[in-house]
């Protein structure tokens, strides 16, 4: 879609000075506009607007009553003392009718809309753009450059606009459309898991710069079919350079003069309702393909269809889809460049004291304006920072480049360009301007500077946990199921705690008792009868005993005792009929006493700082009526690598603190809350220090490699 700017030439201003010859030769002067400037209307509700266009630029501006009746005069046959004289028969006083024509005019001049009226600068050609090299730097995310004209290549698919855009058209992308979102919404698992395995692969990168221009392809295809549809042309087709990547785009400016919302809001949206369509289909091949380069270019067909098409085109914050289909909902036409001249101003009061009038009347369309400028500039340094985090760790020199490319082009220049428009002096106070700006910029400045530089508190917070030693924990001695438990209480050394029930167990320990009777009483016969064999009968009962006094033990380590006093807390989810192996936790004895421990880990850069600094220690519990507890740190840990799947490495500080006051109440296991006091710093050197640590953890990041 083509980009819009404002113009307004139903202000009157001042005629041109000087001498008579001057003036008689601009009223001999015959005004043409620039070629290919077109004019033509649009109705907004009850009103019809006015509107010309300038393919040059790619700039579509609104146009007063009186304006367009002037400027569709500017044909080259007329002079402009026959455009007063013709605009006289309207406004009924020549003065009048001069300065309205003059001032017409002079803006149009001022905008590229006709040849300069100056004799001075007569046969000079327009204001051109940079070429495509110079807007590409400028801008890496809009330069663009024309191929062809596409419109008899266009006018043979009529009958499919015709098609897409009709009531049945509508169904049928509405019903494929949500048929995706369903889809969507059952594999979503899988679509997030395969993404984070595959999007930021190599291949996945080669497969997106090779998949991306034949999308927008299909995209721009959109654009062009709903123009047609409704009888416009399509007069251009080119490619414009993404950050150097080649994507197509169409000239659908026509719709800039179709008379009803509907048509034009359907042509800015026509490029997204086609992508959409593009992104269900590559997710039915996904979900049934089997071959992985398939569902590899599947899937970043899916993508790209609907995440980049979310974030640029159907964001109103960029000048994309979006953004004209906004403009024509709340009909304001050039809602960034207003906004953008609203802050101006608002800035100049506010720094210079100026109180030239609002440029748009009502406060509810300049907080519109302040609202929606704001909030596109935060978007733009949204944009960076993503670009950073993304890019940046796992392409560090493309990374850094882009980024302040970025940041240069999209932040740095429109924001020293605003900023030279407010604080340029102009008029005969132009000095008192530059006390102004001393005073009002000055004072919020200092108070900034006083309020960073204030020492603050400083503090580490982290979670730890009080230490469970070896010895207080309850262990399950054998397998089986629990059938006892004693419930939260103090116990003395011995008190059983719980039982558990083996029945296979207890019927080979009973077997067992019985066949070790019988040879008993087998052995006492044979002593009578024959010696021999009871003495080797003997042996074997004293394999028997053996093997029933194992039996036995195991059978006795079910039951589980104190091993000493203290208070007894089930482990928790531990309910009666559970089964249990050995070596379960069954719950803590909390032995009597003020003696605890708590553990807690930091991460490098804050081990090193509380090391270094550390002023005091003082723990919290987590429940609401937590009191605070003093500590102090009773020994620290080397440096341990500790990094999950996926994640960079980090280095971690493990200290142990031992607490300073009473402790009664904290239970082993209680989770905590550790507050490392580090004296005051300025809230500045605090923001730097986090600054520096976020930075350096992204660029560790590069260097993490997946386990195999």
């Amino acid at each position: 879609m083509v980009a819009m700017d404002t113009l307004t030439l139903n202000a009157a201003v001042p005629g041109r000075s000087g001498d008579d010859e001057r003036r008689q030769a601009i009223l001999r002067h015959r005004p043409r506009l620039v070629p290919n400037i077109r004019l033509g209307s649009v109705h907004r509700g009850r009103d019809h607007v006015y509107r010309a266009h300038d393919p040059l630029s790619g700039r579509t501006m609104e146009l007063g009553p009186v304006a367009a009746r002037i400027l569709a005069q500017c044909d080259g046959t007329r002079s402009v003392a026959q455009l007063i004289e013709g605009e006289t028969r309207h406004a009924g006083d020549q003065g009048e009718a001069a300065r309205l024509v003059l001032a017409c005019l002079e803006g149009a001049e001022r905008q590229d809309l006709i040849r300069p009226l100056s004799p001075d600068h007569a046969g000079v050609a327009p204001r051109k753009l940079p070429g495509v090299i110079i807007r590409t730097l400028k801008n890496p995310l809009f330069a663009r450059f024309s191929l062809f004209v596409p419109d008899p290549m266009i006018e043979r698919l009529a009958w499919l606009a015709r098609l897409c855009f009709s009531p049945w058209g509508a169904a049928l992308w509405a019903g494929v459309v949500g048929f995706g979102a369903w889809l969507a919404i059952g594999n979503w698992d899988e679509l997030f898991a395969y993404g984070r395995e595959h999007a930021l692969a190599p291949a996945s990168l080669v497969w997106t710069l090779l998949l991306f221009p034949l999308v927008k392809l299909l995209h721009e295809l959109g654009h062009a079919l709903a123009c047609k549809r409704w009888g416009g042309q399509v007069r251009d087709f080119g490619i414009s350079l993404l950050v150097f990547i080649p994507i197509p785009f169409v000239d659908c400016s026509d719709s800039a003069f179709f008379p009803q919302r509907r048509q034009r809001i359907l042509v800015a949206a026509a490029g997204m309702m086609f992508e959409f369509v593009i992104a269900v289909l590559a997710l039915v091949v996904w979900v049934v393909a089997t071959e992985p380069l398939v569902r590899l270019m599947a899937f970043n067909i899916v993508v790209m269809s609907t995440i980049t098409t979310i974030v640029f085109n159907a964001n109103p914050l960029l000048r994309y889809d979006a953004y004209y289909i906004l403009c024509d909902l709340v009909g304001i036409d050039n809602l960034g460049t207003r906004a953008q001249a609203v802050i101006n101003v608002l800035s100049r009061r506010l720094f210079l004291g100026d109180a030239r009038a609002w440029p748009e009347k009502g406060r509810w369309h300049s907080a519109l304006f302040v609202l929606y400028g704001v909030a596109s500039f935060l978007y733009k340094c949204f944009i960076v920072v993503v670009v950073l985090v993304g890019i940046f760790p796992r392409f560090f020199i493309f990374g850094v480049v882009l980024a302040l490319w970025g940041a240069i082009t999209m932040v740095v220049l429109p924001m020293s360009k605003v900023m030279r428009s407010v604080f340029a002096p102009s008029g005969p106070g132009r000095k008192g301007q530059a006390g102004q700006l001393a005073i009002r910029a000055g004072i919020p400045i200092i108070i900034a500077g006083l309020f960073l530089a204030i020492p603050l508190p400083y503090a580490i917070l982290s979670d730890g946990r009080v230490q469970v030693p070896p010895e207080s924990v309850v262990r399950a001695g054998g397998n089986g199921f629990l059938v006892d438990l004693v419930r939260r209480s103090d116990v003395a050394a011995g008190a059983p705690l719980a039982r558990l029930n083996d029945a296979i167990l207890d019927a080979e320990l009973a077997s067992r008792s019985a066949s070790l009777r019988a040879q008993q009483l087998r052995h006492d016969i044979l002593l009578v009868t024959n010696l021999a064999q009871a003495a080797e009968l003997a042996v074997e009962i004293g394999f028997l005993s053996q093997e029933l006094a194992q039996q036995q033990a195991n059978r006795n380590r079910l039951d589980t005792v104190a091993t000493q006093p203290g208070l007894f807390t089930p482990a928790e989810g531990l309910r009666l009929g559970d089964f249990l192996r050995e070596g379960d936790e069954i719950g803590l004895i909390t032995p009597p006493g003020d003696e605890r421990i708590v553990v807690t880990s930091l991460v490098q850069e804050d081990a090193d700082l509380v090391r270094s600094r550390l002023a005091g220690v003082a723990l919290r519990t987590m429940d609401a009526h937590g009191g605070v507890m003093e500590a102090q740190m009773l020994r620290s840990y080397p440096l341990q690598v500790s990094r999950g799947q996926g994640q960079a490495p980090e280095m971690t500080g493990r200290f142990i603190l031992d607490l300073q006051t009473s402790s009664a109440g904290l239970t082993y296991g209680q989770p905590v809350s550790v507050r490392f006091d580090l004296g005051r710093a300025s809230l500045a050197e605090q923001a730097w220090r986090a600054m520096t640590i976020w930075l350096t953890k992204i660029s560790m990041s590069r260097y993490v490699e997946e386990p195999l």
